[in-house]
């Protein structure tokens, strides 16, 4: 078991965090991430509650039963965060939770990989230290060469839309035309530039209600309701195919 730093907590400005269970998160990265990047560590709900346990994501749920352990945005983008140093990195578990804590007590924050932009390497996570240098969180504060080691590295930011100033993720487009923000609807999946749930459209649909209708209703195109349930339907296989259980509707 790896154990946990005490790090200070900082409090941003989202209005909510977002809430997600395990099994809802593990949806959203099984659709969102490329498979290309899930042949090493698939996302996958027992994935995710062993991440948790070896305090990787959400540490203080960790004394929760799994079926009580709950997940924000930060928790969502870390997990990304993970599944990608896994699988393009090929770190291990222990570098990662090595450079998790560096960083934390660093930077002063409980979730450093959902706050801030890093580069990565396939043994060493790193972030800019000043203008000249680079800062290595698995050799804890050990100083690189920024113009060396950046055309030798991956940037984590890629993958996300991040805030300029504090490099906080602001969003997660899993799909296109569909964001999960965590002051949006508690972090869920909805139409892009909407607060509309993909859920709910998807509940409307298999609840035997015809597309025009439910695009009349709300305003929006019948695309985007194919959308929606397109992408609901792709999460729920996903998550049929590495739990064995399904909820997709005949």
């Amino acid at each position: 078991m790896v154990a946990v730093a005490a790090v200070p907590t900082e409090r941003e400005s989202y209005q909510y965090e977002g809430l997600y269970a395990p099994s809802e998160a593990a949806g959203y990265l099984l659709v969102g991430i490329p498979n290309e990047l899930q042949q090493r560590a698939r996302p996958t709900p027992r994935r995710l509650q062993g991440w948790i346990r070896e305090g990787l994501l959400a540490p203080e749920e960790r004394v929760l039963p799994g079926r009580e352990r709950t997940l924000d945005f930060d928790d969502l983008i870390s997990a990304q965060v993970i599944t990608l140093l896994q699988q393009r990195g090929e770190m291990r578990l222990r570098d990662i939770k090595r450079a998790e804590n560096y960083f934390a007590k660093e930077l002063g924050v409980a979730k450093p990989f959902a706050r801030h932009d890093f580069w990565y390497s396939r043994s060493d996570l790193m972030r800019e230290y000043d203008e000249t240098s680079l800062v290595s969180g698995v050799r804890a504060g050990q100083l690189g060469v920024k113009d060396l080691l950046i055309p030798i590295m991956g940037r984590l930011s890629s993958l996300l839309r991040f805030e300029s100033g504090s490099g906080r993720p602001l969003e997660w487009e899993p799909a296109e035309g569909i964001t999960l923000a965590p002051d949006i609807q508690f972090g869920h999946a909805c139409l892009k530039d909407t607060r509309i749930p993909t859920s709910a459209i998807w509940s409307y649909v298999h609840g035997g209600d015809r597309e025009e209708f439910i695009a009349e209703s709300y305003g929006i195109s019948g695309d985007e309701v194919s959308r929606a349930v397109r992408f609901e339907d792709e999460v729920r296989r996903a998550l049929a195919e590495v739990t064995g259980v399904s909820t997709v509707s005949d």
